[in-house]
């Protein structure tokens, strides 16, 4: 059909492989832990356990969002791509370069503002799910936490 990209399997990477020319062809081993496949793959297939790991150090999107592309659409906030990485940039959340301790649903559109600014300003996050307030303070201490937002602070 008309797909954006094809995912398969060990099956059918022979059936898919002739529409690496012209959609992304991503196969899939489908052995545990996401590993590779043995043998090469035709020319253009990606390899889903090379490419795409269970948790990367890095991500490369094979379609970049552009600046006026939409990055956030909630009712009532509407925020292109460029505009919410400038306001990353300018946020207070968290100083350049550090670290930022958050509760918070970094998914959810009134939140997104602990996962973009610590990247926007060459930080990390130090995220916590369901917080013990009597724990805070070592976990910040742990994890050498330099900033907190108001969903850890007491």
């Amino acid at each position: 059909g008309t797909a954006e990209a094809v995912v398969c399997g060990p099956g059918s990477v022979a059936e898919h492989a002739a529409r690496a020319g012209d959609v992304p062809v991503l196969a899939c081993a489908l052995l545990p832990m996401g590993v590779r496949f043995a043998e090469a793959l035709p020319e253009g297939v990606h390899d889903v356990g090379v490419e795409i790991w269970g948790q990367p150090d890095a991500f490369i999107a094979f379609d970049p969002p552009e600046a006026d592309d939409p990055a956030v659409r909630a009712p009532g906030l509407a925020l292109s791509q460029s505009e919410l990485w400038s306001a990353a940039a300018a946020g207070t959340l968290v100083t350049d370069g550090g670290r930022l301790l958050s509760a918070a649903n970094p998914a959810s559109p009134p939140e997104i503002a602990t996962f973009t600014e610590p990247l926007a300003r060459g930080g990390s996050l130090v995220l916590v799910a369901h917080p013990d307030p009597a724990r805070l303070e070592s976990t910040s201490a742990d994890e050498r936490v330099t900033d907190r937002d108001q969903s850890t602070r007491s």
